[in-house]
């Protein structure tokens, strides 16, 4: 049996502590825009409790994935309410001081939030096609 290593799997799911900040600024100039990037952050967080509790009947390797499809799911639905429900929130946060990076990053969710949510979407996605990928190779491995 392999090892589980709780500091990736609840490191993971506490790492979008971003969602909670955000959730926390959002709510004060639209509760149903923070309140859905708080539950984004306690959704991983509860899966990861879960996975804990039946870490007996999983492997490491397919929980992690589990996870990791979650926490990108869960930032997707985030960044989607913000973008589509009030995007000059995003407008008004992405104008305070922050690094050349942040306010580039800002200005392509802002100015074309499709292409701000495929690649969050492509996280999630990449994470699935491994998993996939390595249950094939463990299938082809036991026939």
């Amino acid at each position: 049996m392999t090892q589980w290593k709780p500091l990736l799997l609840f490191g993971s799911a506490l790492g979008s502590l971003g969602l909670l900040v955000g959730g926390v600024q959002f709510f004060q100039h639209s509760p149903l825009v923070g309140s859905v990037w708080i539950l984004a952050y306690l959704i991983p967080i509860v899966v990861a409790v879960c996975l804990w509790r039946f870490r007996f009947r999983l492997t490491p390797y397919p929980a992690t994935q589990y996870l990791f499809a979650t926490i990108g799911v869960c930032w997707t639905g985030a960044l989607a309410t913000a973008i589509f429900l009030r995007p000059d929130l995003l407008i008004r946060f992405s104008t305070q001081p922050t690094s050349a990076r942040g306010r580039w990053m800002m200005d392509v969710l802002t100015q074309t939030p499709a292409l701000g949510l495929i690649a969050v979407v492509a996280f999630p996605i990449f994470m699935a096609w491994f998993h996939r990928q390595e249950m094939r190779s463990r299938s082809s491995r036991s026939s």
